[in-house]
């Protein structure tokens, strides 16, 4: 995970945040697979799953971030998901801190932290989840750490 990156929001706001999701017919993946984040006074940040499986890649230039059809396996499309819970609460609002956690010395997703509350996204199974708090019943017996940036 780039650290530098997520740094460097620390002091900005979010403007809008987008989602690449799956869907077949009408069955849609509530978990994207990949979250685009739209810093006011940044370049947009880019968060997928890595190919191990098991961490998150976060860069600005993302150029797979798109709607595309998949034929017999469905289409991915992007939707805005700023006025969604838990985003809106902090669309606008400050990052006063960006934290990473990690897991067996992997970096398995960060949290943005706010002067009320947090946004955490982690990378769980190869899916990417956002939470509202922290998970302690999916990372109970993971000995995951946190470290500031």
């Amino acid at each position: 995970m780039n650290r530098d990156l997520l740094s460097s929001i620390s002091g900005k706001s979010i403007l809008k945040v987008s989602f690449l999701v799956h869907e077949i017919g009408r069955d849609r993946n509530l978990n994207p697979q990949a979250i685009k984040l739209q810093i006011f006074g940044a370049s947009s940040l880019f968060v997928k799953c890595a190919s191990d499986g098991e961490t998150l890649v976060v860069e600005t230039n993302a150029k797979w971030f798109e709607c595309r059809e998949m034929g017999e396996f469905g289409r991915e499309v992007i939707e805005n998901v700023t006025e969604d819970e838990p985003w809106k609460k902090y669309t606008g609002m400050l990052i006063t801190a960006v934290r990473v956690f990690k897991s067996l010395e992997k970096d398995i997703g960060f949290s943005l932290l706010f002067r009320t509350g947090e946004i955490f996204v982690f990378n769980v199974g190869d899916e990417i989840v956002n939470y509202e708090y922290f998970p302690t019943d999916i990372f109970r017996d993971e000995n995951v750490s946190v470290e500031s940036v």
